[in-house]
């Protein structure tokens, strides 16, 4: 399981950290934790446990920000709040189980994308921080164009 604080603000303001926030290096740290909050609010999913994927390798480890059900699948999400969007550690959940619906999160449009890793092709679905309360939908749609 993952530990997410009950309430980003609350904790941003004892801490006066919205100067921080914006430009720092908790930027990354802190939409992590909103977008927690809003899976484990039911804004999301109703009742969904929230999980992360962590895996060591050789040349080091892998961790995905979160994991949570859907349907009979596993949605692997990683969340990305700056230009550096690696999806390493993503693709290398995704090739351990070909169920795992690969979604990240960022300041990026919705779209759906292709990726090459390890000479596997993946598709990926970007969403932007805005729509994540329509996460369900978004995932839905996303198997709909996937298995075409």
């Amino acid at each position: 399981k993952k530990m997410i604080w009950l309430d980003v603000g609350l904790v941003n303001f004892i801490n006066d950290a919205y100067k921080e926030l914006i430009t720092g290096v908790y930027k990354g740290r802190i939409m992590e934790q909103i977008v927690g909050q809003s899976i484990i609010s039911g804004g999301v999913h109703k009742k969904t446990e929230l999980y992360y994927w962590a895996k060591e390798r050789s040349e080091g480890s892998a961790e995905v920000d979160f994991c949570i059900q859907h349907g009979t699948r596993l949605v692997g999400i990683e969340v990305k709040s700056g230009n550096i969007l690696k999806l390493r550690s993503l693709f290398s959940m995704a090739s351990a189980d070909k169920n795992v619906i690969a979604v990240r999160i960022s300041w990026d449009d919705l779209k759906v994308e292709t990726y090459e890793f390890s000479g596997k092709t993946y598709k990926l679905l970007s969403i932007p921080f805005y729509l994540i309360d329509r996460l369900p939908d978004l995932v839905d749609r996303f198997m709909e164009i996937i298995e075409k």
